[in-house]
C-alpha cells in the first residue's frame, strides 16, 4: 500500500492539473493541489491550502457579466448532489497574474470528481481544469474572417424585431452577434450586456453538457432542436425550446442562427398537470373506496388498488377491457341500468346492489365525466347485514313496545314532547295517540309537581344511565295515580330520547299506607301489654315482632324474621315438641294453640314462655297467618317449682316422722293395755316408768316435727 508521501509524489508527477477540496459547499475549502495545477493557476500551495476556492480564485470584476463563478459553483454542486463527475467545456474564467493584481484571460475545459467514503457520502472533490486558452486563440484567428462576415450580415428584416419568439445569431464561440427585442426581455438584461456575453453562459449547469454537444453539432453543420433550462441575468429559471441553424457563407459555417421559444408557462403547466395527475392517482390509490373509470365505450381506463382488493381482479388484467364483457352477470342488475342512466343523462347516480358471484353488497356512486364515468364503490355487506339485524331488532322492539302490558312511551330529551306511546299507555291514561303526541311530560304531572320534576331533569341533564323514581301522574279523567317509572336514554331516530316504563302502584301504596297505619296501631296496642306479639305470614315465611322482642328477650325486631330463626332460639329439648304441636294444629285445621317452652334470650340464657297463637286459614284450608303472644312465665314457673319443692320436703318430713312417732306410740298403747290387768308379772311402777319414758320420747319427736316444719315457711 502506498504511503501518503508516495501518493503525493504520484499526484505531483501527474501532468493533469488537480485540486482537492472539501465538499463543504459553498466554501469548497482547498486541501491540496499538485504542481500542474499550481502552474496553470499561477499559485503557490502555501497560499491556497485551507482557504476557500472562490476566495483564492475570485471572478474577474471586469468580466463578472460572464457569470463564470456560478457555472463553476454549479458544477461543484452537481457532483456533490448526484455523486458523479461533471464536465464544463469551453468557458472563460480569468485568473490573477503572477506578478500583479491584474487578471489574465483564460479559457478552460474542467472535470469535477466526487470522492465517497464507505457510507457513500461525498468527502472530497477533485477539480481538474484544462487550460485551452491557446486553442481558443487559434480558433479565434480561424474564425476572424467568418465573424467579420457574420457581423456584416446581421439580420435586419423588418419582421425580425416583431417576431414573438427570441431570435438571435451567435458566432462560433457562442457570443451574441445580433438579436431581436424579445431576447433582452427573455434574458432579463440590457442589449449591451448581451453583446458582451456568450450564449452558453445562460445555460443551467445541469443542461450545460447537452447544450454544448448540440452547439458543437450545429457548428459542424447540423440543424438541432431541443429543450433546455436557462438562468436569466436576474437569476430566474426559464425553459426554452431551441432551434439552432448553421449560417453558411460561401460554403463555410460562420455562425449559428437560433430561435428560442419560451416554454416556461407551457412546461410549468405540463408539470403542474403531471403533478395534478400524480396527485389524483395518489388520491385514487389511497382512497378507501374502490374506484374505476370507463370511457364512453365502456372500456375500463383506471382501476385502483381498493378495486383490486374488493373485486379480486388485478389492474393489468382489466384495464382496456369492456366493463360488461368482464362482468356479464351484472347486466340484468342495477349496475347496468344505473350506470347507463348516469352516462346518458350526464347525472350523478347512487345505488346499492347485490353481486351474487362475489356474495357481496356494493354501494356505488357514478359520476359523469367528459371521457365517460368515474365509479366509486364500497363493500357494504357487513353494513347491510347490520342494517338488517337492526331492522329486525327494531321490529322486535316495536312489537315488545306495542304489546307490553305496562304503559310505555318515548319522549324528546330537549322538548319533553311525547314521540311514541304504546297501547297500554293509551288504555291506562285515557288519551288517544294523537293527544299524547301533541303533549309534553309536564301535562301528565300535577301542577304542584312540575317545578320539582324540572329540577330533577336539570340534575340528570348530562346523565345517560338508567334511573328509577316514583311520581304522581294525572289521567285524562283527572284521576291522580302513583307510578314507579324506569327511564333509559336511547336514540330515537336522530334524537336523544328517554324510554319510560310506568307501573301503576297506587293500590300498593294505599295498601302499604293502610298496613303502616295498622302496624302503628298494632305497636301501640302491643306496648300496652308485657307480652311479645308476633305476626307470622306463612305464605312468604316472614315474622314481624313488636317491641317486646327487644325489651324482654334482647333481640332486634328484624333479627328473627323467619320460622327457622324462631325455632333456632327454642331450647333443643323443646324444639321438636313445638314443631310437632304447630304442624299438628295446622294438619287438623285447629285455630288456637297454647305451647310452653324455653326461649333463649340474646344473652344466651333461657326463659320459660307461654305461647298462645291463633292460626288463620284461607278458603282452601291452607294456613296464611298466625298471630300470637309470647308471655314470659319464668317467675311463675319458679314459684310453682318452689311450692312443689316445699310440699315435697314436707311430705318427706311427714312420712319420716310418722314412722318414728308410731314406735313410742305403739309402746304407750301396749303399756296402757297392760295396766288394765291386775295380775301382771311386771309391777305397776315398772310399767309406769316405761310409760313415762315413751311419753317423753313422743313429746320430743313432736317438738322436732314442729321445728322442721317451721323451716319450710
Amino acid at each position: 500500500m502506498l504511503t501518503t508521501e508516495q501518493i503525493k509524489s504520484v499526484f505531483n508527477s501527474s501532468p493533469t492539473s488537480s485540486l482537492v477540496m472539501h465538499a463543504d459547499a459553498p466554501h469548497f475549502t482547498i486541501v491540496y493541489a499538485n504542481e500542474a495545477f499550481l502552474r496553470a493557476a499561477n499559485s503557490r500551495l502555501e497560499d491556497i491550502t485551507g482557504k476557500r476556492f472562490f476566495e483564492v480564485f475570485p471572478a474577474n470584476p471586469a468580466e463578472d457579466k460572464l457569470q463564470n463563478r456560478p457555472d463553476v459553483a454549479g458544477s461543484f454542486d452537481y457532483a456533490i448532489l448526484n455523486k458523479e463527475a461533471h464536465k464544463i467545456s469551453l468557458y472563460r474564467y480569468d485568473i490573477k497574474s503572477k506578478d500583479s493584481a491584474k487578471f489574465e484571460q483564460r479559457f478552460w475545459n474542467t472535470d469535477v470528481y466526487p470522492i465517497l467514503n464507505e457510507q457513500q457520502e461525498v468527502m472530497y472533490l477533485v477539480f481538474n481544469p484544462l487550460d485551452i486558452t491557446e486553442k481558443v486563440a487559434i480558433k479565434k484567428e480561424h474564425y476572424s474572417f467568418a465573424n467579420k462576415v457574420l457581423h456584416k450580415k446581421k439580420i435586419s428584416h423588418p419582421l425580425f424585431n416583431d417576431y414573438p419568439d427570441a431570435v438571435f445569431t451567435v458566432d462560433l464561440e457562442g457570443t451574441f452577434i445580433s438579436f431581436n427585442k424579445v431576447l433582452p426581455e427573455l434574458a432579463e438584461c440590457t442589449p449591451e450586456f448581451l453583446l458582451q456575453s456568450r450564449f452558453v453562459s445562460f445555460i443551467a449547469p445541469e443542461d450545460m453538457d447537452m447544450v454544448l454537444e448540440k452547439f458543437k453539432l450545429s457548428i459542424s453543420g447540423e440543424v438541432k432542436n431541443y429543450d433546455t433550462q436557462v438562468i436569466t441575468a436576474a437569476g430566474n429559471r426559464r425553459i426554452l425550446n431551441i432551434t439552432s441553424v448553421p449560417i453558411l457563407v460561401k460554403g463555410e459555417i460562420v455562425g449559428i442562427y437560433i430561435i428560442a421559444k419560451d416554454l416556461t408557462a407551457v412546461k410549468e403547466a405540463e408539470i403542474k398537470l403531471l403533478e395534478y395527475n400524480q396527485r389524483i392517482s395518489n388520491i385514487l390509490e389511497s382512497i378507501t373506496d374502490g374506484v374505476y373509470s370507463v370511457d364512453n365505450n365502456w372500456m375500463i381506463t383506471s382501476w385502483n388498488k381498493e378495486a383490486e382488493r374488493i373485486i379480486g381482479i388485478r389492474r393489468e388484467e382489466i384495464l382496456g377491457k369492456n366493463l360488461w364483457e368482464m362482468f356479464p352477470l351484472a347486466v340484468p342488475l342495477k349496475f347496468y341500468k344505473e350506470n347507463h342512466k348516469a352516462m346518458s343523462g350526464k347525472i350523478t347516480v347512487r345505488y346499492k346492489e347485490y353481486y351474487a358471484p362475489l356474495s357481496i353488497w356494493l354501494e356505488l356512486t357514478a359520476y359523469p365525466t367528459n371521457e365517460g364515468l368515474s365509479i366509486y364503490f364500497q363493500d357494504v355487506t357487513e353494513n347491510v347485514k347490520t342494517q338488517r339485524e337492526l331492522q329486525e331488532a327494531k321490529e322486535k322492539y316495536q312489537l315488545l313496545f306495542d304489546l307490553n302490558p305496562l304503559p310505555n312511551w318515548v319522549y324528546d330529551n330537549e322538548t319533553l314532547k311525547f314521540l311514541d306511546v304504546n297501547k297500554a299507555a293509551i288504555e291506562n291514561y285515557g288519551y288517544s295517540r294523537e293527544e299524547f303526541l301533541s303533549m309534553t311530560l309536564r301535562e301528565i304531572r300535577p301542577a304542584e309537581d312540575v317545578g320539582k320534576f324540572e329540577e330533577m331533569l336539570q340534575e340528570r341533564l348530562n346523565e345517560s344511565s338508567l334511573y328509577r323514581t316514583t311520581a304522581r301522574h294525572l289521567k285524562k279523567s283527572g284521576e291522580l295515580i302513583y307510578v314507579d317509572i324506569s327511564v333509559n336514554t336511547i336514540l330515537f331516530g336522530s334524537k336523544k330520547a328517554g324510554l319510560v316504563v310506568a307501573v301503576d302502584v297506587t293500590e300498593r301504596l294505599e295498601a302499604e299506607s293502610a298496613t303502616k297505619i295498622s302496624n302503628e296501631r298494632f305497636n301501640i296496642v302491643t306496648k300496652a301489654t308485657s307480652d311479645v306479639i308476633y305476626d307470622w305470614n306463612t305464605v312468604n315465611d316472614s315474622l314481624t315482632w313488636n317491641d317486646g322482642i327487644k325489651s324482654i328477650f334482647g333481640y332486634e325486631e328484624d333479627s328473627l324474621h323467619t320460622v327457622d330463626a324462631w325455632l333456632n332460639v327454642i331450647h333443643p329439648d323443646d324444639r321438636d315438641d313445638v314443631s310437632f304441636s304447630i304442624n299438628q294444629h295446622i294438619g287438623n285445621r285447629i285455630p288456637r294453640i297454647n305451647i310452653e317452652y324455653r326461649f333463649r334470650t340474646a344473652d344466651g340464657t333461657y326463659k320459660f314462655v307461654l305461647d298462645r297463637g291463633y292460626l288463620m286459614y284461607d278458603d282452601t284450608g291452607e294456613p296464611v297467618r298466625m298471630i300470637g303472644a309470647i308471655q314470659d312465665i319464668t317467675e311463675r314457673n319458679d314459684y310453682i317449682r318452689e311450692i312443689e319443692a316445699k310440699n315435697q320436703k314436707l311430705s318427706d318430713i311427714t312420712w319420716t316422722q310418722c314412722h318414728v312417732v308410731r314406735a313410742p306410740l305403739s309402746r304407750i298403747l301396749g303399756l296402757a293395755e297392760l295396766l288394765t290387768y291386775d295380775e301382771q308379772d311386771l309391777s305397776k311402777m315398772e310399767l309406769l316408768s316405761h310409760l313415762t319414758h315413751s311419753a317423753i320420747q313422743l313429746d320430743n319427736i313432736v317438738k322436732d316435727i314442729i321445728k322442721k316444719t317451721e323451716t319450710l315457711k
